[in-house]
């Protein structure tokens, strides 16, 4: 028997990819692919697939935020680079049949585990497994002092300004590198809230200096010409890079500034 397949990432490229590793087994069917969560629900509705391979981060409605809801229609299995602990417990609370991350499965063994999803099975890779061993992830308050970061969210920024690359942090944390960028990606709306300028054009968080941020020479110095314009915190800088490193120097700040006495009055 066919097991009908619907295939759900943001990534053109890793669509493609996974409609490849599908391909090659002729007892599956992709009958529809979407880009996000709302494209997601439409795709379920229209076709009824027997199982939903869903990514986790996606513009719009994510793919957390619409488990319970695809659960209830279809056998859904998540397939992601989103590795973290919460994540792999909400999706599977939510009503995911499994849980598999990017790198640690073949064509042969993909195939195989959707077949066995549609069968009723719950197939997970290692990483998830030990999660759900682990048990829930404690939820903890985002302290006001740190600009409603997430102790994680704080971590990756705390590495960043330490200039250290994506790919560093990843392994310093025991984290994959999409995870990393996740937590830069969900700290970003935090970044037009803090005072100061707003960033306007291209960059990255990748292309903070090493060492961290500092202020550089003037612009119009014979240094600043050859090294070019001044990346830090100060008045002025436009630009997602300056906008981090300026949203970085206030969580540092935000850090070390004393705690009040609750006990003091």
């Amino acid at each position: 028997m066919t097991v009908t397949v619907g295939v759900v990432d943001d990534s053109d490229i890793m669509r493609k990819g996974l409609l490849a590793l599908l391909g090659t087994d002729p007892g599956l069917e992709v009958v529809g692919q979407a880009g996000d969560g709302d494209e997601a629900l439409a795709l379920v509705r229209a076709y009824r697939p027997d199982v939903l391979l869903l990514d986790v981060r996606m513009p719009r409605r994510d793919g957390l935020s619409i488990v319970s809801e695809i659960a209830r229609q279809t056998r859904v299995l998540m397939l992601t680079f989103t590795d973290d602990d919460a994540s792999i417990h909400r999706a599977m609370s939510d009503g995911a049949a499994g849980y598999l991350v990017h790198g640690t499965f073949d064509a042969e063994s993909l195939a195989h585990m959707v077949r066995a999803t549609a069968s009723g099975a719950a197939p997970v890779s290692d990483v998830a497994m030990r999660a759900i061993q682990r048990g829930p992830v404690a939820v903890v308050p985002e302290p006001a002092g740190d600009l409603g970061l997430s102790a994680r969210q704080v971590e990756v920024m705390d590495l960043i300004a330490q200039g250290r690359s994506n790919s560093d942090i990843a392994k310093h944390l025991f984290l994959a590198e999409k995870t990393v960028k996740n937590h830069i990606n969900r700290s970003s709306p935090r970044w037009e809230s803090a005072p100061g300028p707003r960033p306007s054009s291209g960059g990255s968080v990748d292309d903070l200096p090493a060492g961290g941020p500092s202020p550089g020479p003037p612009t119009g110095s014979a240094e600043g010409s050859r090294r070019g314009p001044a990346v830090g915190p100060a008045v002025g800088s436009v630009g997602p890079v300056a906008d981090a490193v300026r949203f970085i120097t206030l969580v540092m700040s935000a850090r070390r500034a004393p705690r009040p006495d609750p006990h003091h009055r």
